[in-house]
């Protein structure tokens, strides 16, 4: 897992728009002195199908931000594009509506399935 791991955090850290925000994607969560906005990823190993594939993997990728909805559909935007530029080819899942979790943080998550 930990090669498939490095395999996304190098896709995220390619997003220019995250370079520009200074944002480092970080693995399942992040440190509670960072600052919004946030990108964490999560890989699932389990197999799913598609119509053309047998896929291994899921990452999930979370953003949050402070209270900026707007905000948080743009990184979600460039990172899509990241995943469908890649040489991995990606199976996109869509991406749920930004919302706010237990603790009050906005957030939008993302969901591909990819095959190593």
């Amino acid at each position: 897992m930990f090669e498939i791991s490095k395999i996304i955090y190098q896709l995220l850290n390619s997003v220019q728009l995250l370079s520009d925000k200074n944002i480092d994607p970080q693995p399942i969560i992040s440190a509670q002195s960072d600052d919004y906005p946030l990108v964490n990823y999560a890989i699932s190993e389990g197999t799913t199908y598609s119509k053309e594939n047998q896929l291994q993997y899921t990452a999930s990728v979370r953003i949050y931000t402070d209270d900026d909805y707007d905000e948080a559909l743009q990184i979600a935007d460039a990172i899509l594009e990241a995943f469908k530029d890649s040489a991995i080819r990606f199976k996109y899942n869509g991406t749920q509506e930004p919302q706010v979790d237990a603790y009050g943080q906005y957030y939008t998550e993302s969901n591909y399935s990819f095959k190593k």
